[in-house]
């Protein structure tokens, strides 16, 4: 199971069905009083900054892509080896 679809079903469980919690099916279960539903939402927030663009950086004269550190050029929108989005921005 993929992190993405790990936490997608630890999401699914924790809101539950109708409302009721679905502990039994979460891929996150444990016996500490429902840990696992803090560890979901951390897993979730770290998977939702992984989508956020990314500043490339200026290296050896090169635009480097600030996630993988691959060469990029001024006209990308994407990088072209980890797919992160790029921006180019100088207002941050």
């Amino acid at each position: 199971m993929s992190d993405r679809e790990k936490v997608i079903k630890g999401l699914e469980c924790a809101i539950g069905i109708r409302g009721l919690k679905n502990c039994d099916d979460c891929p996150y279960d444990n016996d500490f009083n429902c840990l696992g539903c803090d560890i979901v939402m951390w897993d979730a927030v770290k998977l939702l900054k992984e989508q956020e663009p990314v500043r490339p950086k200026r290296k050896l004269g090169l635009y480097i892509c600030g996630a993988c550190e691959t060469v990029v050029y001024p006209d990308d929108k994407f990088c072209h080896e980890c797919g992160r989005e790029l921006d180019w921005h100088e207002d941050h």
